[in-house]
């Protein structure tokens, strides 16, 4: 869904809530050591209503939100899974009043630093998005899908080292996020 409208303040938020995403994970893509294969599980979220397979533990954090966000913002949390050698994360905000997909989920990507990115519009679950694929990005291989819902942003959000089998356990996560209005 496209809306023709941003409203202000709303690409500082989203920046804002993925930089602080990466900062507060403390990631650093240093080469992953090799692993036996994750083992996914699916985690519910009945209050921000989506669902999706994490393969560890995952931390939960509200947003901190000045009043002078709050105008334009009424929630925000985010999930994390801070693999050391990766990120999965899945930030998910309320807004006051409805945001474009187009200009949130540039604003988030732009966070990334990538220097190179390719952008293409997808659909899941019958739900309009975009899904961004970054290139040497400030902390590695940047894979992101964005969507709204009514005033609702999902942002899902991979960070990790850029290979073959790193892309395809980020494609898995982005692969198993639903969301369930």
């Amino acid at each position: 869904m496209r809306l023709s409208r941003m409203i202000s303040g709303t690409k500082m938020l989203a920046v804002m809530a993925a930089t602080m995403t990466l900062a507060a994970a403390g990631v650093s893509l240093a080469k992953a050591d090799d692993k036996p294969a994750p083992n996914w599980v699916k985690q519910i979220n009945k209050t921000d209503h989506f669902e999706v397979e994490f393969s560890g533990p995952v931390e939960i954090s509200k947003m901190e939100l000045s009043p002078e966000v709050m105008k334009v913002m009424s929630k925000g949390t985010q999930y994390l899974e801070d693999g050391g050698a990766f990120a999965y994360i899945v930030a998910v905000t309320e807004y006051t009043k409805p945001i474009s997909l187009e200009n949130g989920s540039k604003a988030s990507f732009e966070s990334l630093k990538c220097e190179s990115s390719q952008s293409r519009d997808l659909t899941a679950g019958g739900i309009s998005g975009r899904e961004i694929d970054g290139a040497n990005c400030a902390a590695g291989k940047g894979l992101a899908r964005y969507f709204v819902v009514g005033n609702t942003f999902y942002q899902t959000i991979t960070v990790v080292p850029d290979d073959a089998t790193n892309k395809a356990l980020a494609v898995h996560f982005l692969d198993s996020f639903k969301i369930t209005n």
